[in-house]
Parts: structure tokens; sequence; C-alpha cells
């Protein structure tokens, strides 16, 4: 072409003639250009167009695909919920399923909306496709409705199977239609190439150079418009393939098979994600050592790990020679490209293949295989799901038959039964055999006892003596019995008299010891501390008195046990270390070698004596030293019991070095109140009753004491008893029966009974010598002895270390000293209660973050749970729900982020909720409306709900009431944060579903803080400093009963004056009645009375009348009574439970147990 034209410009300069033609020429030139252009611009139109159409028509039959394939799923899932018997999880694929139908069908709409046929044909479709659902659905709902899962309907199945074959039907006419339209279309397709082609060659006649150029864009965009219906048909070549129900296997094998065909792709590998691995699942075109290779790889190894991270496709071209051979009979071969895809459905990798390539890469194959992976991701999505619904039908399967050969064992053991009986019938009539020949012997014997009668009416006469003398000796027993009674009533009364004015003076001077006002100086405080102190030691004495007299009526209850001599030796040098310290004097406890690791015998008697010991020598002592010996009695030693059993006893010594004792006062210091020294200018005072009671005590245990002293050099005190207590050793035991309160719970009674015995905190066998760093240490609060084993055991299996307490005051000391993972409390228990406890934890800031799981007899749960506990069962338990109530102490502490969902229209309060509990252990969901906090918790799991009152399209308490009856979700804690003022039916409706209501105020930010820090379990020391500060601000000022009221019933002046000087500051309200007929005439007078603080012994009617009188009325049932009583006789506390109270407190009160019991019953509301 470039020649022709330069010969024509030649022409031109020859001559005007040639010219002419020449202008002749390229007009004629321009005008075919135009023409071919035209035709060209035509012919490209032409060509687009029915590539356009081609790639409809592929679309549309994708669609349908897609929609009878979403279909299946949906129906798969619905099967699957049947045959699983109702386990919703196989709805997630119904759900998904019928989501995606939805999309689809409209899609499919659009896509023929310009085909009135076909538009036609898809409402047909779309009616049978929501038909079939519609069946599906009437048959969930009849499932859940009925529960039936072992019948089906077979008009139900039949009516969904005719649905199904409907749907099929109509979507392969669709498809048959889009096909007729694809060839016709194709066809047109390669008319206008054709044509394209044809006016091509014209233009290179014309003008090459033009037709040149034309050819070539001309040719690239018929490239490119071919490629693109290659890879459409190759598209939905792989789509029919891979179509039907395949599993993963089949899956993979076909897409190998199809990439070998289509990519020229002779070897390649396809791998499945599972977990934290990769399994290969199908292979192509592999040889004998590559199959030998492992079928398992970890999930970050090598290209294949990277891939899955990536979520990319890595090309390595031109690999080297010795990277992969290609084997057959006729030769072998290397590759020339590799390929390695990931498979990612909603933006996770479910799988990920490998290509071997004979052919470099190129971008249609890069195309296609980008293209043709999604379609790869989607069906394999399905497959998963339909491999987990047949596993799960498989183990369904399982367990019918091992239920079926438990039935066939059980058969066999009614077989042995009864061969049982058989032989049981054998030895009956042996047995009547027997018995002839005893009634033979009997009568041998007859006649031997006549013989013997004269001998017994000689016995008779000396029998009538002796009852004479029995009856005399009854007498004698009665009145001594009688005078026990008059002793113990006088020492109940005289308790009484005495306790009434001490818990006035204790409580008061607590108070002038706060100095609440700050009014006070030091030394007036000081004299407060002198006052308490000496009231405490006027209770310790009432106390040895009581204990006294038990010991010397015999009633001293001890409680056998075994004793760790090693863990008893450091807990006494743990005690009095630093009095030994505060005194500069020395103090060593040794033990010696070759003795027992544990004894039996009472521990608290033990400790009490021996620690009497110690008080005396560190009182006596000024300078030198004081030492504890443990040993087996020393060969010199005297021993007045057991001396012919000395390898069997062990002797624990006190050595002082103080003033030492007399010979002639060494008797007296063991009588009460006795003195060594009883001049008045003495130096030292006496030793009270401890001396008198530790001999008696010593005596009970099978032991005695020894003393040996030298004036001004010390003395030494030895405790001599049995190794292994022995009944017969001691005059009076009585065995240890746990008592068991069955009516409302006590909550925080004294560490010490009334009558002075303190609870014995009986150490079970546990742990607690085993624990190190790192492990997870659950506590144990349980008195049923029985069931602290069951209870060891499961947590045990569940990867615990146990600690065990059957008290408070042990579960206390438990708590400070090891820190536990969690708690599993008991509510019945002796010392402090099981709600005390919860309150004394999470009023802790060192221990509020512990998660407590309550097992009880006693339904206070809506108590506990308010105050922070994690769960609540009731006894009698299963293994599943002791399973359960462990795994939710796992799951609180190794779950590192809480999550928290907010409720509240105003957006701004919203995002300040979220910025206020905000930090690295917690998410927070946030939302307006009651709707969508209603989704949500149906579909997430929360740890705590935060929620306003005022919502726009329901209220807060319609949307709990729509929670509770909801079956399918489970309601989270909650928190009423609302600005709204409630009135008191609010807060009682309120009260069944909320565990914190706070009314948003000045001080409502730090509350709200401090609750859901509660609720979430959450280490205080690790939270951020500003939410610290908050929590020490809230605590400040913090009043949790403003506005409560309480009614006081005592008669006696001084105790009520001291008790509303502590309450009154706390916000509560007092009102007073001096007796039983007063209280309920003030029950009717003034309304809303929130809780009862009822003394017992008062004149004209007592506490124990007016609380069975406060019961019978019915709206009064649930008015929370704590009794209150100065009597210390035993059975007091389950007196006050019978007629009608919900916790009792011992006097003198303590005012930390008082306010423990009122947080405990009493609801904290109000302002913040």
């Amino acid at each position: 072409m470039p020649k022709r034209t330069a010969t024509l410009v030649e022409g031109l300069r020859l001559g005007s003639k040639g010219l002419t033609n020449l202008r002749l020429a390229f007009a004629l030139l321009i005008l075919i250009i135009l023409v071919n252009g035209g035709l060209l611009l035509k012919s490209f139109h032409e060509v687009k167009q029915g590539q356009k159409w081609v790639t409809h028509t592929h679309d549309v039959l994708s669609t349908a695909e897609l929609v009878l394939s979403s279909l299946k799923d949906e129906e798969t899932g619905y099967r699957g919920y049947y045959l699983a018997k109702g386990d919703d999880r196989f709805l997630e694929p119904y759900r998904a399923a019928r989501s995606a139908i939805d999309r689809d069908m409209a899609h499919l709409q659009y896509l023929v909306m310009d085909n009135p046929q076909q538009t036609k044909n898809v409402e047909i479709l779309k009616d049978a496709v929501y038909e079939k659902q519609a069946i599906m659905e009437k048959g969930l709902v009849k499932l859940r409705t009925t529960k039936d899962f072992e019948s089906m309907d077979i008009e139900v199945l039949n009516e969904g199977r005719v649905s199904m074959d409907k749907v099929r039907v109509l979507a392969g006419n669709m498809k048959d239609e889009e096909k007729k339209l694809l060839t016709s279309r194709s066809e047109n397709d390669r008319t206008s190439t054709s044509f394209v082609d044809s006016s091509l060659w014209a233009s290179l006649f014309l003008n090459l150079f033009l037709a040149a150029i034309a050819y070539i864009l001309l040719k690239r965009n018929s490239i490119t418009q071919n490629e693109e219906k290659w890879m459409q048909e190759k598209l939905a070549a792989l789509a029919v393939s891979l179509s039907g129900d395949l599993d993963l296997e089949e899956l993979g094998k076909k897409t190998l098979q199809f990439f070998a065909a289509t990519l020229n792709a002779p070897v390649s590998s396809m791998y499945h994600v599972e977990g934290a691995l990769l399994r290969r699942i199908s292979t192509y075109g592999f040889d004998e050592g590559l199959l030998q290779r492992t079928r398992e790889r970890d999930l970050d190894e090598g290209m294949l790990g990277e891939t899955v991270q990536n979520k990319r496709i890595f090309w390595l071209d031109e690999p080297p020679a010795n990277y992969l051979k290609v084997n057959s009979d006729l030769g072998s071969g290397s590759i020339e490209s590799l390929a390695v895809i990931p498979l990612v459905l909603e933006n996770k990798t479910i799988a990920v293949m490998e290509l071997g390539m004979l052919n470099s890469r190129s971008l249609p194959v890069e195309k296609l295989i980008e293209r043709s992976s999604e379609i790869i991701a989607r069906n394999m999505g399905s497959a998963e799901n339909r491999s987990r619904l047949q596993d799960l039908l498989e183990e369904t399967q399982a367990q019918a038959e091992e239920l079926q050969t438990q039935q066939e064992e059980l058969r066999v053991t009614n077989e042995e039964l009864t061969e049982q009986a058989t032989a049981l019938n054998l030895s009956q009539d042996k047995l009547i055999q027997q018995q002839e020949e005893l009634r033979q012997t009997n009568d041998q014997l007859e006649d031997q006892a006549s013989i013997l009668r004269d001998q017994q009416e000689n016995l008779e006469t000396k029998a009538e003596e002796l009852e004479t003398a029995k009856v005399a000796l009854e007498d004698r027993a009665k009145a001594l019995e009688q005078a026990s009674h008059y002793k113990s009533e006088f020492l109940a009364n005289m308790s009484h008299e005495l306790r009434t004015p001490l818990n006035s003076m204790l409580i008061l001077s607590t108070l002038l010891q706060e100095n609440a006002d700050g009014n006070l100086s030091e030394e007036q405080i000081s004299f407060a501390a002198t006052i308490q102190n000496a009231g405490n030691d006027l209770l310790s004495l009432i106390n040895d008195i009581l204990d006294l007299s038990k010991v010397e009526a015999g009633k001293l209850d001890i409680y056998i046990e075994d004793i760790n001599l090693s863990n008893m030796a450091e807990s006494l040098k743990r005690s009095f270390t630093p009095l030994a310290a505060s005194k500069h004097l020395e103090f060593s406890i040794d033990m010696e070698s070759g003795l027992p690791t544990e004894i039996t015998c009472d521990q608290k008697r033990l400790e009490q004596i021996v620690r009497n010991f110690l008080s005396n020598a560190f009182k006596f002592t000024e300078k030198g030293k004081v030492a504890v010996q443990i040993s087996r009695p020393a060969p010199d030693l005297e021993l007045v019991r057991n001396s012919d059993r000395r390898n069997e006893l062990i002797a624990i010594s006190v050595t002082d070095s103080g003033i030492g004792i007399p010979i002639e006062k060494q008797k007296l210091i063991f009588e009460a109140f006795s003195q060594a020294d009883s001049s008045t200018s003495r130096k030292y005072g006496g030793t009270g009753l401890g001396l008198t009671i530790c001999r008696e005590l010593a005596a009970l245990l099978g032991g005695e004491m020894i003393l040996k002293s030298e004036l001004g050099k010390g003395s030494v005190f030895t405790l001599v008893l049995p190794q292994t207590y022995v009944a017969s050793d001691a005059p009076a035991v009585v065995e240890h029966k746990p008592q068991r309160v069955v009516a409302p719970v006590s909550i925080a009674s004294d560490s010490k009974t009334s009558d002075g015995n303190t609870y014995e905190s009986h150490r079970i066998k546990d742990d607690r010598d085993d624990i190190k760093d790192g492990d997870k240490v659950v506590l144990i609060v349980e008195d049923d002895a029985a069931f602290i084993k069951i209870l060891s055991a499961a947590a045990q299996k569940m990867g615990f270390k146990v600690l065990c307490a059957i008290d408070g005051d042990q579960a206390l000391a438990d708590l400070k000293n090891f820190k536990p993972s969690g708690v599993l409390l008991d509510m019945k228990l002796p010392g402090v209660s099981g709600l005390g406890l919860i309150e004394t934890i999470k009023s802790t800031p060192a221990t509020r973050h512990i998660p407590v799981h309550v097992i009880s007899g006693v339904d206070v749960s809506q108590n506990a749970l308010r105050m922070g506990a994690l769960g609540y069962l009731l006894k009698p338990v299963s293994s599943d729900q002791l399973k359960g109530a462990f795994q939710k102490i796992e799951d609180m502490i190794s779950r590192r982020v809480r999550r928290v969902l907010i409720v509240e229209d105003d957006e701004r309060q919203r995002h300040a909720i979220s910025r206020l509990i905000q930090g690295s252990d917690v998410e927070t969901d946030a939302v307006g409306l009651a709707k969508e906090a209603h989704e949500l918790v149906r579909k997430n799991s929360y740890d705590c709900m935060i929620l306003d009152l005022r919502l726009p399209d329901k209220s807060g308490l319609e949307l709990l009431d729509a929670l509770a009856q909801d079956k399918t979700t489970i309601r989270p804690p909650v928190i009423v944060y609302t600005g709204k003022e409630l009135s008191r039916d609010e807060i009682l409706q309120l009260r069944r579903y909320s565990d914190s209501i706070i009314i948003k105020g000045v001080k409502s930010p730090e509350r709200l803080v401090d609750e859901v820090s509660l609720f979430l379990h959450r280490v205080e020391a690790h939270l951020p400093e500003t939410q610290q500060q908050l929590l020490q601000e809230s605590r400040k000022g913090h009043k949790p009963f403003q506005g409560q009221k309480v009614l006081l019933v005592d008669d006696d002046l001084r105790n009520t004056f001291a008790l509303m000087s502590a309450l009154e500051p706390k916000g509560l309200k007092i009102h007073v009645a001096r007796n039983g007929f007063e209280a309920l005439a003030k029950l009717e007078e003034v309304e809303g009375i929130d809780l009862v603080l009822m003394d017992i012994m008062m004149p004209e009617m007592d506490g124990y009348t007016a609380m069975r009188e406060i019961r019978k009325d019915p709206k009064k049932q649930a008015l929370p009574i704590i009794a209150l009583t100065a009597k210390a006789m035993r059975g007091d506390q389950e007196k006050c439970i019978e007629a009608g109270a919900n916790d009792y407190l011992p006097k003198p009160i303590d005012l930390e147990r008082l306010l423990s019991v009122l947080k405990a019953w009493l609801p904290q509301t109000g302002e913040f």
C-alpha cells in the first residue's frame, strides 16, 4: 500500500491529467472508505449485540440454576430439621436459601423483561417456587407446634414432591427456551462475524494500509469477543458439571477433570480447609510417588497456606525443570506454569486448588480461573452443608443402634434375675427343712427351761430390790435435770440481759469511732475504741461462761476429723509471729521427725487449747522466747491416762521464759478466774476461764494437760492426746450431724452462734496443697460432705483444682488466701450464709470479678442474680446441669471479650454509654429500636443489656415481656438505665426481669460503670484508669438504701436509738414499734414497708408470734423479716426461721453483717 500511494503522488507531479485521475481515485477511495467504515460500524454493532444476547442468555440459565439450587438447599435444611428432631441449627441453610431465592428470582425477572414469553414463564416458575416454600413452611409450623418428629403426613410429603417436580419442569422449560435463543443468537453472531471478515478483505484490495489497520483492530475485537463467548460456554459447562448432590471428593474430581480438558492441565490437586489443616480431597494426573505424600498439611505451610491467608491466586511461571514431571506411556515432560487458586465463600477461604498446565499463563486463562473459582466455591459450600447434615444423620443412627444394644442387655439382665429367683425358691425349701430340725431342738430346750424357772424366781426378787433403787436414782436424776434446766434458763436470761445493753454500746461506739461528722478529737475516738474493746472482751467472757456451763453439763459437742500437723503448725506460726515481733520475743515451732502426717481429733478444740497456751505464754513473758514442740511424750513425763500407749500419743508443749508459777499456785490456775498473784499490786492479770475450759476439753478429747513451771524461769504447758481418737477415751461425745434449715435461708449470721459455739470448719481433703500459678481453681462452699465429693469429682473432671469449705468463714479465708477462678456456692451455710457471702465477694474490689454459681435447695435466685451471681440451680441437680455450671465458669474465665447490648433511642446517649464502658475486653452493639434489640438478642449471645424504657416502637417493659415469652432466646442480665420517674408498681414489674434499675442523674454514670463491671465480672485493677476513678467516686457518695422503709420492732429504747443512728445515715427511713401488736398495726398504717427487723423477746406479743401473724397475710408473704435476738440458746435460729423469718442475726449486732443482710434483701433503686 505505501508503494501504491507513492506512485499516485508521482503521477500528480507529471501532469494535470494524472492529477485529475488521482483526485478521482482519492475521491473514490475516500467514498469507499466511508462506505466500508459504515459497514464495519454496523457489523461491529451487530457482533456486540449478538455477544450481549449470548451473555444475557447465559445469565438467565445461570440464575435459573441458582434458583433451583437454593430451593434444593432450602428443602435440605427443612429435611435436616425434621430428621434432627427440631435442632434449629439445620434451619440456618433453610433461612439462607430462602433469602437467596428471593434475590435470584428478582434478578431473573429483570433479565427476561424484554421477552414476553419468558416473562410469563418466570411468573409461573415464581408461583411454583413460592408454592413449594409455602408447603415447607406449613410443615415446619406443624413440626414446631406438635413436636411430632416420629411421623410425617404422607399428603404433605407427596404435595411437596409434586410441587418440586413442577418447579423442575418449569425451570427446564425456561432453560430449553433460552438454549433455543442461545443457538439462534450464536448463529447470528457467526453470520455477523463472517460479514465483518468479508468487509475486511474488500478493504484490503482498496487500501492496504487502512484495511490492514482496520483488520487488526477488528480481529482483536473479534478475538476478545470469541474469548468471552468461549469463557461463557466453559462456565456454563462447569456449572452443569457441578450440578447435583455431589460430595466434596466428587466435586473436586469433576472440577479437576474440567480444568484438565479446558486448560490443558494434566496434573492438579484440591485441598479442603479443615480447622488448622489442609486435607487433600482430590487429585488428577498424580503418579504413585506424589500420592504417597501426606494427605494433610498445616494451614500456614508453603504456597498453599500463603494463598489461603491472602485469598489471591498465586502464579508460578516457568517453574524449575525438576519441579513437577508429567508422565505417560509415551513419554514425560515438565509443566510450563503453575496456579494455586483459593476458593473463597463469604470472604472465607474454604478450599484451595493447585493446577499444573502445559501452556504458559494467558489473560483468558486467568479470567476463566478467577470467574470459575466463584462457581466452584459456591457449590463446595453447598457440599459442606450436605456433608454436615449427613454426619448428623449418621450420628443419630449410631445413637439409635446403641439404644437397641442397651435394650438387649436389659433383656439378658432380666433373664438372669429370673434364674436367681428360682435359686432363691430352692433355698427357701431348704430353710423350711432346717426350721423343722430347730423345732425338735426347741422341744429339748423346753425341758431345760423348766429347770431355769426356779432360778429366775430368785432373780426376780433381786430385780425388785434393784428397781426400788433405780426409782430412787431416777428421782435424783430428775432433780439434777431440773437444776440443769434452771441453770440453762438462768444463763440464757443472763445472756439476754447482758447482750441487750452490750448491743447498744458496741453499735454506738462503732459509730463514734467512724466519726462521720468529723467533730470528735483523736482522744475521744480513742475513748470510743476503748469502749468497744471492753465490750468485745465482755462478750468473749459471756461466751466463755456458756462454754464452761456446757462442758460441766457434758453437752459440748466435739467433731472428729483428720488434722494435718504441718498445716496446723503453719497456721499457728502465721497467727502469733506478729505478736512475738511486737513484744521482741523469739518464737519457734518444731516438729519431731517420724510423727504421722495426720491425726484424728477435733481441730477447732485442739487449736483452742494450743492457742490458749500461746496467749498465756506471750501474756506472761516480757523477754526471752516462746517455743512450741510437737513430738512423742518424753519418757520422764508422768501420764495419768494412756501411759501404756506412749508410741500412740502426741505431745504438744508450749515453753516460755516468763514469770513462772509457784508450785503451791499451780493447781489454782486451772480454777475459774484464778490468779497466781492475788495481791492488789500484781503486775499481770489472771487466766480467766481459758485454762479451766482447756482442761475439760483435753479430757473430752481423750487426753490430759501437764504443767511444769518454776518461779522466775518460765513454764511448760503440755497437751497429750492419742493420735487416733477413740470414742471410749472421752466421757461425752456427740456425733456430728449438720443441722439443715428448711425455711428461707439465713444470710449473714455471725461466725459464732449465740451460745458461743463456733461453727465447725471441717476441712475436707482438697487440692489446696497442690495449687500452682496458672491453675484453674474453683472454691466449693457446701456443708453436705457427700455432695462436696460429687462436686469435687465433677470439677476435677473439668480440669479444675478444688478448694472445699463447709461454712462462710472458711470460704472468706480461702478467697483471701487463694483468689480462686470461680466459686460454687450453697445458700444454706453455717456462719456467713450464701447471700451474705455473695455480697462480701461482690462488694470487695479484689474479688468482685470472680464468677459465683449457686447450687442450692432454696430458691432465692432473684436476690442472688441481682447481686451478681453467674447462674442458679435448684437441688437436686443432674450431672449435665453440673457440667453446665462448671462450663459457665470456664467460659467466663477463659473468654477475654464480653459483649454488651445498648438499647437507647437517643443516638448521642448511645455513643456516650458506649464510650463510658468501653475497654479492650468489651464489645458493644448499640440500637435505637426494640425490634432491632430483639433480633440481636435472638442472633447473638450477650453478657449484659443496658435498656432505656422510652423507645420509639415499644416500651422497654414491653421488650422485656417479649424476650421472656420468646423461648428461642436467652435473655442476658438487664440493667435498666432511664430518665423516667418510676412508680412503685413499675419498679415491681421491672424487678421480674431487671437485675438493676438506675435512674439517670448526676451520679448515674458512675453507678452504671459499677453495675456493668459487676455483671461482666471485670477485674477492677485491669479497668481503664478513668473507669476505676468512676467506681471510686460511685462508692464514696453511694447510698444504696435511699428511700427504703424499714420497720424496727424492739422494746429496748437503747437498741432502737443505736440502730436508728447507724441506719438512717445510709438513706433508710426507720419506723419503730415496741412489740408485736404495734408492729402489726404499723404494717397496716404505713404503706410500702420494704423490710422488718424483729426482736424476739418483747412484752405483750413476742417476735415469734408477730412473725407468724404477719405471714398469715397473703400480701406479706414476700416481705423480708430479719430476726434479732440476744437469747443465746441452741435452736434459736431454727425457731426463728420456722416462725417465718427470712434471716437471723444474734446480738450484739455486727453492723457490717447487718448491712450485708439489708443489701441482700432490699432492692437498690434510686437516682444516682
